[in-house]
């Protein structure tokens, strides 16, 4: 396999400005898929009013439907989770097309100049551990629970997962 660029010529790239990337490629995708080509044959303003209700942001018709480029980086600035969103709420809306836009997000993870600590799993974006420890606390465990006689074990193992994942994105929690 072919180094990327900045490996071949011994340009750092940190981390901060592999996340300014990702969010401009994001964009630009978008901006080529959905908006101008009809690539992904996705409504444009389907698609930023489910985005705008995922950001909790308020939606203007008028605006959407004459500035969708403006209102798309409004909406995302140079918020690293507010673009991964994007392509979450693209992933819904693109139905028949879904494996596009999957393909554009492995692509994305896989050609980024720094490991973003992130996999793109079903349609969103999960965010990867040590894969050794993943698989010997939780993936192990799930596929043993998975047994029907273990139900009464499982549900509350999943319940403790989710609450767990809440709490790394909310403090409070």
């Amino acid at each position: 396999m072919q180094q990327q660029f900045h490996e071949r010529f011994g340009i750092e790239i940190g981390m901060g400005e592999a996340k300014r990337r990702f969010i401009n490629r994001i964009i630009n995708h978008v901006k080529q898929t959905v908006f101008a080509a009809g690539y992904l044959q996705v409504s444009t303003f389907d698609f930023l009013a489910s985005l705008s209700n995922a950001l909790g942001e308020p939606f203007d018709s008028v605006q959407a439907r004459l500035q969708w480029d403006d209102l798309l980086e409004k909406y995302v600035g140079s918020d690293f989770h507010r673009a991964l969103r994007v392509l979450e709420v693209l992933y819904p809306i693109a139905e028949l097309q879904r494996d596009k836009v999957s393909r554009f997000a492995t692509d994305l993870l896989r050609n980024s100049e720094v490991d973003l600590g992130l996999r793109w799993q079903d349609g969103v974006f999960v965010k990867t551990g040590a894969e050794l420890l993943d698989s010997a606390l939780v993936k192990d465990p799930m596929n043993w629970l998975r047994r029907p006689e273990l139900k009464t074990v499982r549900e509350p193992f999943e319940k403790g997962l989710t609450h767990y994942l809440g709490a790394s994105q909310n403090s409070a929690l």
